[in-house]
């Protein structure tokens, strides 16, 4: 009902579509719980409706707690559940296992998921390489991982993703996952703040404050780490789904494009005083799109200087513009 109050479908199909015609639009992020979807059903009316613009974007997309067990744990699952399967395969996602599948699955060397491991209702039942994934998107590097598995599963994941962002030399680093606290199926000390704490330490991801975090799972919209001089933490878990404290529905968008800067605006389409949606939307529309002549309706929660950029850097290369949600889930442009 909270959904249908809110307007979940239609005005996500609605911004979505419309922020896709912008062509400096450049990725989509969603932190999980996608759509709360137990047998694809939900997943298929949603991008059955989205355009061919959206599906044009780069999608990039780490599994909650809900893409595991619907209910949203693993004290309540059952033998209906997808188990994180379903999520691997429709998204398609270029993960770790890839690189690694010749030698843990030497019959079929040419798959890039595993699909080896057995079913285990109450953990994980999946190998944690078909959710790990590590890429440059412009002058951006992205870490995505799943924090239904241990750390010590993935930690020379990590330390393989930290030595390739310390070779491609991005901007700022940003480590993408669901639990923005250990609950729920999050694995002892798997939760994204815990996680971008401890890469710190590893060669590649030892920059400071140049390595952020977006997380979602509780349903509210806020900065939620400050590092040594400036935000690291994002939470962007509001999107749809009633929480307690007072519901939000936003999104976050990122620009890497500006003089040598990078900034997070933060817009809140709806909460249970006001109603932005049609403010933000018409905006959007009346200029292709794009939310550059937009951002007067946004919150700013970071606007900081590239590592080395100086006053007469007029470009900034492989710029990137983005949107981010949990649906919890994100958009991301440039």
């Amino acid at each position: 009902e909270h959904g249908k109050d809110w307007h979940a479908y239609s005005r996500t199909v609605e911004m979505m579509n419309s922020l896709a015609k912008d062509p400096d639009l450049h990725f989509f992020q969603m932190l999980g719980d996608n759509f709360y979807d137990q047998d694809g059903r939900l997943t298929k009316v949603l991008y059955d409706a989205l355009s061919l613009e959206v599906k044009s974007k780069i999608l990039v997309t780490v599994p909650g707690n809900h893409d595991i067990w619907v209910c949203g744990g693993p004290d309540c699952s059952d033998q209906y559940d997808q188990y994180g399967i379903g999520f691997m395969q429709y998204y398609a996602q270029d993960t770790i296992f890839s690189t690694h599948s010749r030698s843990k699955q030497k019959e079929n060397p040419e798959l890039f998921l595993n699909f080896s491991d057995g079913l285990d209702m109450q953990s994980m039942d999946t190998d944690p390489a078909n959710f790990f994934q590590y890429h440059m998107i412009g002058n951006l590097g992205f870490i995505g991982y799943t924090g239904a598995s241990s750390f010590e599963e993935v930690e020379s994941y990590f330390e393989e993703a930290c030595n390739y962002m310390a070779d491609q030399a991005p901007s700022f680093i940003f480590l993408l996952g669901h639990w923005n606290g250990h609950n729920r199926g999050c694995q002892t000390g798997m939760s994204v703040p815990e996680v971008h704490n401890r890469i710190q330490t590893m060669h590649g991801c030892n920059v400071g404050d140049r390595i952020k975090y977006f997380d979602g799972h509780t349903h509210q919209n806020k900065i939620q780490e400050m590092g040594e001089k400036e935000e690291v933490g994002f939470l962007i878990g509001g999107h749809g789904m009633r929480t307690e404290g007072g519901d939000q529905y936003g999104f976050a968008y990122v620009d890497s494009t500006t003089r040598g800067r990078l900034k997070i605006y933060y817009f809140e389409e709806r909460n249970t005083k006001e109603d932005h949606y049609e403010d933000i939307l018409n905006c959007a529309k009346s200029h292709g799109g794009g939310l550059d002549n937009c951002v007067h309706l946004a919150d700013l929660w970071l606007d900081t200087v590239f590592f080395g950029s100086n006053e007469e850097q007029m470009e900034t290369q492989n710029g990137l513009k983005g949107i981010g949600f949990d649906v919890g889930d994100w958009i991301s442009n440039k």
